[in-house]
């Protein structure tokens, strides 16, 4: 069954480690020391409890500090794994606080949008800690592939989107009439042009090497189809593309593994869409030659960098290669 995230879930190089003793009144975040209010001081008793069950789980502070929930996460993962809080969080308003944990794994049915969507509350500790071995687990390939599959597509269009009008200030120069119009039909990434008798002629005059009388003319064509051939291509690579998805994590001993998902169709996504047998974990010695080369390449984009026939890197741990 697939789950909606409607939660926040942050990179863990985005959180502050929260460290101390979990269970008395001060902790420490952001090099400072923190007194507790009464109810974060039930929050971290909350999470006292689950690092003494889960050894290597790790307590973080998102952009609102402790204004907000407390993030759980392992070190060397990408995305924290979900959050906790004590804390009334229901619509009745009966104002009683409730042990909370948020996670993706998580659809309690009860509500149509928002956090509390992936939300489970315990009126106590123990039952609290049911939850957190049900559902609190570092995110599988779907799901933090599916965080970030907008991204990649949306830099995919905005690409395209450059190439378009690139070829929207040739076409202008060449003529004004829809008659012969290849840009305006490009309705959204995947619509390739239309075509007609004109625009078929005067392409083969053009790949003939005709020599136009108005020579300026002539020159303005073989740049107008230059370009229409380019959008074309680059529309076609859009919608027919396989993308790898790659992921690196450090595992328990500090040897990076990469976590990968190969025939991606970033335009067609849904969340459990990746079968089994499309998902891998490799170690850095048995990581696919031809999958390392293209690897090195993205890796040297910029965080959210798109490039035509190269790929898209997401940040320094999560990339799309085609």
């Amino acid at each position: 069954m697939t789950i909606n995230i409607n939660m926040n879930i942050p990179l863990v190089n985005e959180l502050s480690e929260v460290t101390g003793d979990l269970w008395k009144a001060k902790v420490f975040a952001n090099g400072e020391e923190h007194l507790l209010t009464e109810q974060n001081q039930q929050m971290m008793k909350f999470a006292g409890a689950i690092q003494f069950e889960k050894k290597r789980y790790k307590f973080g502070l998102g952009k609102k500090g402790w204004d907000g929930s407390l993030y759980v996460y392992r070190e060397g993962d990408q995305y924290a794994m979900g959050m906790i809080d004590y804390a009334d969080f229901r619509d009745t308003g009966d104002a009683v606080s409730r042990f909370c944990l948020f996670s993706p794994n998580i659809d309690n049915g009860k509500y149509s949008h928002g956090k509390r969507t992936n939300m489970a509350e315990s009126v106590n500790i123990p039952r609290a800690m049911s939850n957190v071995r049900k559902y609190l687990r570092p995110l599988t390939v779907n799901q933090t592939c599916g965080l970030s599959y907008r991204d990649v597509n949306r830099s995919i269009s905005e690409s395209v989107e450059k190439l378009v009008t690139a070829a929207k200030e040739v076409r202008n120069k060449v003529i004004n009439s829809d008659t012969l119009d290849v840009t305006n039909s490009y309705a959204n990434l995947i619509t390739m042009p239309r075509t007609d008798p004109l625009t078929n002629e005067l392409k083969h005059l053009v790949e003939s090497g005709y020599e136009f009388i108005d020579r300026e003319l002539g020159e303005r064509m073989v740049e107008f189809f230059k370009h229409r051939d380019i959008v074309t291509k680059a529309k076609q690579n859009a919608r027919d593309s396989k993308w790898t998805f790659v992921e690196t994590q450090t595992n328990t001993f500090g040897d990076t593994m990469f976590r990968v998902a190969t025939d991606l169709e970033v335009n067609k996504w849904t969340m459990d869409h990746i079968p089994p047998e499309k998902t891998f974990m490799y170690t850095q010695q048995d990581l696919p030659q031809e999958l390392e080369g293209k690897l090195a390449v993205v890796q040297m984009l910029e965080d959210g960098q798109f490039v035509e026939d190269i790929g898209y890197r997401v940040n320094s741990k999560a990339f799309y290669v085609l």
